[in-house]
């Protein structure tokens, strides 16, 4: 087997937008900038798609099952739970839902780059609180810009892309707290791409406060990043509300039937 290349410059690969640019086969680099999964995904994701039938490929998804199925795991009510093809369309979803030309976007940064191009298709006023010189996250400078500036959203992705930095379960249900009373019209999404990495599970803020979206993704840890599967998990209402604005089918019946069996195999 050839042994990957890595992109030796930066100029080589700027954005996920120039890909496109790039004559040479992404596929005989290691893509580091996008964080893929080198070891792959689970065997038995590999055998349930080998097994899927005629109508997994022929006939449009319906998401019931694997809702129940990551539900039961997470421990959240079937209401809560939304499919998206990844974090990337969960993004757009909320922000198309929740964000108007003028609305403000609180960002800690440096953080991931989709949701600074996300909200200049939308015309929103981004407003950045830099990281502390260590990459914690600076509380006091966030509730302080909380309280100024009223965001209709404030983004943390933890753990965070690229510091790898993360806020503890005391530490983000004490943010929410703040907030809430703070700027009680400010919903605060969390993004939990790399969650399996800082083995926290942060699934009870969805259920216990009306404020708190989380975005959760199976392209990481579990290497299904190519099946573009994702979800969102919130309060019934907020849920309820997204699913009216989703398209019906984001996401296709094979990429159910492999996160079925990766689930299954929590061990690999």
């Amino acid at each position: 087997m050839k042994s990957p290349k890595t992109l030796a410059r930066d100029s080589d690969l700027l954005s996920i937008e120039s890909y496109s640019l790039v004559s040479e086969n992404l596929e005989d680099y290691l893509r580091l900038d996008l964080n893929e999964n080198l070891a792959g995904c689970s065997p038995k994701v590999m055998t349930a798609i080998r097994n899927a039938t005629v109508q997994d490929v022929s006939t449009y998804p319906s998401y019931s099952l694997v809702s129940k199925l990551i539900t039961e795991v997470e421990r959240i009510d079937q209401g809560q739970i939304l499919i998206t093809a990844g974090i990337d369309d969960g993004i757009r979803l909320v922000f198309e839902a929740f964000l108007s030309p003028g609305d403000k976007l609180l960002l800690v940064v440096p953080t991931f780059s989709m949701y600074r191009a996300y909200a200049e298709i939308r015309g929103v006023e981004l407003v950045s609180v830099p990281f502390s010189s260590d990459f914690s996250y600076p509380f006091e400078n966030v509730l302080e810009t909380v309280s100024k500036e009223k965001p209709k959203i404030l983004v943390v992705v933890n753990p965070n892309k690229p510091t790898g930095t993360f806020l503890s379960k005391t530490e983000l249900e004490a943010l929410v707290q703040q907030v809430r009373i703070l700027s009680p019209r400010t919903l605060i999404v969390v993004d939990e791409a790399y969650r399996e990495f800082a083995q926290i599970d942060l699934g009870f803020l969805a259920k216990d406060y009306e404020n708190v979206l989380l975005m959760r993704t199976f392209s990481k840890s579990y290497g299904l990043a190519g099946l573009r599967i994702g979800y969102i998990t919130a309060n019934a209402v907020i849920v309820d509300f997204l699913r009216k604005l989703s398209p019906p089918f984001p996401v296709s019946k094979l990429a159910c039937v492999a996160v079925q069996a990766a689930i299954s195999d929590e061990e690999f």
